[in-house]
């Protein structure tokens, strides 16, 4: 159980972010939103013509909380499709996501597709295994990383 001290900073750290999101608010309405690809059909990693899988930039969290819950794994997984994707996929990290507004929630990952210029992008949580991999990038199988 949290402390009350550890819960009001927390309390306070969530309604920065709630306040902070409100006012941009106005500003990301005027932006387009893209849904994420679909994985109802059968898509060939390798192809070059891959029409439903992402393209684009994924950040993977490595701060301390997701890296506890396995965000090296989702990492390692996550390179492998970017090596065989053709250059289509590029692979970065960062300390958080989401400014600790859902570090309880990870691995957390960030995918900023190509062509879109933001200021938010969608996070996925929780992204553990090659098939959460396979859902959020939309592609048919994960190559084992190699050790």
């Amino acid at each position: 159980m949290l402390s009350s001290g550890r819960r009001r900073r927390s309390s306070a750290i969530l309604s920065l972010a709630i306040l902070t999101l409100w006012s941009a608010l106005p500003s990301a309405l005027s932006f387009s939103i893209r849904p994420l690809p679909s994985v109802s059909k059968e898509i060939s990693l390798f192809a070059s013509t891959a029409d439903d899988s992402f393209e684009g930039t994924v950040r993977v969290c490595n701060g301390p909380t997701c890296t506890q819950k396995g965000g090296k794994k989702t990492l390692e997984l996550i390179q492998q499709v970017a090596e065989a994707s053709e250059g289509r996929l590029t692979v970065e990290t960062v300390k958080c996501v989401s400014e600790c507004a859902e570090c309880g929630l990870g691995p957390n990952v960030e995918l900023r597709a190509k062509g879109d210029s933001g200021p938010f992008y969608p996070i996925k949580n929780n992204v553990r295994s090659a098939q959460d991999v396979q859902t959020i990038l939309g592609v048919s199988s994960v190559p084992e990383p190699s050790n």
